[in-house]
């Protein structure tokens, strides 16, 4: 879904669009678009060598129907192939390495805790059970 609505977004405002914004395969990418054209999202432009993208009022719907995902979109492109395959509710973009001491224990912690925190968060909402623990003091 942020995929469709990444390639939507970028060909309505006419900006660059190829395979390796989202690391992958050129045929890829072509399948996917094609996939898109064939639900009714883009028409496809004849314009000689390359082939330019329209979004069509199926797509226009699809964007004012998830339109809070604009919010989500990052804003640096290097990020954008992870947000796009990103498969929870509210994607959070990696933070910086900030680096902190916790006091009581004279640990540092910084963005692994973060990333282990996402992952049981996602494992336990799609009704699973894990043995990941965080904090030996917590159970799960």
């Amino acid at each position: 879904m942020r995929f469709l609505f990444s390639v939507l977004k970028r060909i309505l405002d006419k900006q660059f669009l190829n395979h390796e914004l989202y690391k992958m395969k050129e045929y890829e990418l072509r399948d996917f678009l094609k996939v898109a054209e064939a639900n009714g999202y883009i028409k496809v432009i004849k314009t000689g060598i390359h082939d330019s993208f329209e979004v069509t009022d199926k797509g226009r719907a699809f964007l004012d129907d998830f339109n809070q995902m604009e919010k989500e979109l990052p804003v640096d492109l290097q990020e954008l192939p992870y947000w796009v395959r990103f498969e929870g509710d509210v994607y959070q973009p990696p933070q910086s390495e900030n680096l902190h001491n916790d006091q009581k224990t004279n640990y540092i912690y910084n963005e692994w805790s973060h990333k282990l925190q996402l992952i049981y968060s996602s494992i336990i909402g799609r009704g699973g059970r894990s043995a990941l623990s965080i904090d030996p003091r917590c159970k799960n």
